[in-house]
């Protein structure tokens, strides 16, 4: 639909939004002070960081966390494993380091 090779449709985006929202209102009934966080895959795609903000809207511990500033330091070969497309290890230490950041400090 965007023309990203990873595009869904509109109507995938709905049925995720449902399906985040309902993982999240489970997960705030097992544990009323649990917190969600949402991160995308592809955290350089302006879509989908808007599509998972707007999902993150729906509650009051339901967050998106934001991981392209984390990685502007990496090139989009550093990013990727090159057989597979998963992220490299440099972006899941980006993407720990940018959770640590995240957390609240404790007093």
């Amino acid at each position: 639909p965007d023309g990203s090779p990873h595009a869904i449709t509109p109507e995938q985006w709905q049925r995720t939004t449902l399906f985040m929202h309902d993982i999240y209102r489970n997960l705030v009934e097992t544990n009323p002070e649990a917190t969600m966080l949402l991160m995308a895959a592809s955290p350089e795609d302006i879509s989908v960081k808007e599509r998972l903000s707007a999902i993150a809207e729906g509650g009051d511990r339901l967050y998106y966390l934001d991981l392209e500033p984390h990685l502007a330091h990496l090139s989009a070969d550093d990013r990727r494993m090159p057989w597979d497309g998963h992220w490299s290890p440099a972006v899941h230490s980006a993407a720990a380091r940018a959770i640590l950041e995240w957390l609240p400090t404790p007093e």
